[in-house]
């Protein structure tokens, strides 16, 4: 995709109806957004919350009304339908009438997206949540939608890992490329339907030709996009005089139910994470997405206490009178956003487990074990758990795995 180029009429235009619009879909962007809007000192802006299952509005609105400041001048919702991909399982009719039924919701999806855009003017700016490959193609095509002067990628955990090393894969591609591709000679109703389909259906996911990333993470970009450091000094400048406690927290993923994981290796590797701080007054934060049966089995299996919290982990700790003497968990980002946030007077901990376990994402999740390895923070450890002994009986009800590095 080619940049923008701008009349000289458009650019004063285009700064007579200067906005920054922020578009985020989970709680962990909503607060990067937040410290976005305090770095590029936006002056006329609109937020966007697109509400899916996982988070319903009401989970945004009791966020919204903790926060520090609420600086935006316009906050809009738009419901959309969680994307669902093809079953490999189903066939002939069956197959068929699911394939109507996603597209069905992917129209719709468009459409209430589309309409909320009509409102925010053309060469805005855009600070968008995510920008993965064929998950997030929504991203992409707001940024399209509204030919955005400038885009800026707001943290939305580890993902800003997996979305540079896909923009770096992306922009050699691009250099190694051959000639235009041929003229499209299908027959004139395929092109006909192919256009229908691109104008009403499907996302418009082209790439923009630069990005800036807005992130926690230490990222090596590609030579056309390039990286702000978020060093969260807006939530920083927000905090109160705290002390710290004598409380460990180890914080959960939902690795099982997003199916990185069987159940019963995650498992196995959190008593291996709580048997490292024996004798600790350990305290187990479930993530939002964690099943009841998860948490359940975690507190039979280590007997630690449970504690939900009702905001993101990092704003938690940043609004309470006490925090934690150190966190620990496996690749959650909240681990980097606690070291940049808390510095030294909290210890960070990630426990790097056997990556053969991993269902899928093998090479992603060992970028994001590479990148937290590399920190340069005299408070962020990683236990290499790679060497546990592989067993189930720890899952069964055993009080003992092999402990790996501190």
């Amino acid at each position: 995709m080619q940049a923008t180029v701008l009349t000289p009429d458009g650019v004063r235009r285009a700064m007579d109806d200067a906005i920054d619009l922020f578009v985020i879909e989970t709680p962990l962007q909503l607060l990067n957004a937040l410290e976005a809007h305090s770095y590029f000192t936006s002056r006329k802006s609109a937020l966007l919350i697109i509400v899916r299952e996982a988070f319903p509005k009401s989970y945004f609105q009791k966020l919204l009304s903790e926060l520090p400041e609420r600086p935006w001048t316009e906050i809009r919702f738009v419901r959309m339908k969680t994307r669902f991909g093809p079953d490999p399982t189903e066939r002939g009719i069956i197959s068929r009438l699911t394939d109507k039924y996603h597209e069905f919701h992917r129209l719709m999806n468009r459409k209430r997206l589309e309409r909320q855009l009509l409102a925010i003017p053309k060469h805005a700016r855009v600070f968008l949540g995510n920008y993965l490959d064929y998950s997030k193609s929504h991203f992409r095509h707001i940024a399209n939608f509204l030919k955005a002067s400038r885009i800026v990628l707001l943290d939305d955990g580890t993902d800003a890992i997996v979305v540079n090393e896909q923009r770096i894969a992306w922009a050699n591609a691009v250099s190694r490329a051959g000639p235009e591709p041929a003229k499209d000679v299908r027959a004139w109703f395929e092109r006909f339907k192919r256009s229908l389909r691109e104008r009403h259906l499907e996302w418009d996911d082209r790439k923009c030709a630069s990005v800036t990333f807005f992130s926690a993470y230490e990222l090596e970009t590609s030579e056309t996009d390039c990286l702000i450091r978020n060093e969260y000094q807006f939530l920083r400048s927000r905090r109160a005089v705290q002390r710290s406690s004598k409380e460990i927290y180890v914080l959960g993923q939902c690795l099982a139910e997003d199916g990185y994981l069987n159940a019963s290796d995650y498992l196995q590797n959190v008593v291996w994470l709580c048997s490292q701080f024996q004798r600790e007054d350990i305290v187990y934060i479930p993530h939002p997405r964690e099943s009841r049966e998860t948490i359940e089995q975690v507190t039979r299996l280590t007997g630690i206490r449970v504690r939900k919290l009702a905001i993101p982990v990092e704003y938690a700790l940043l609004t309470s009178p006490e925090i934690p003497r150190a966190v620990a968990s496996f690749f959650c980002s909240a681990l980097v956003n606690c070291s940049v946030i808390f510095g030294d007077g909290m210890q960070v901990y990630a426990c790097r487990f056997d990556l053969s376990t991993l269902k899928h994402n093998r090479t992603e999740v060992k970028d994001v074990y590479d990148n937290m390895a590399a920190m340069r923070s005299p408070s962020f450890h990683v236990l290499d758990g790679v060497s546990i002994e592989r067993d189930r009986n720890a899952v069964d009800g055993s009080d003992t795995t092999s402990k790996g590095r501190r």
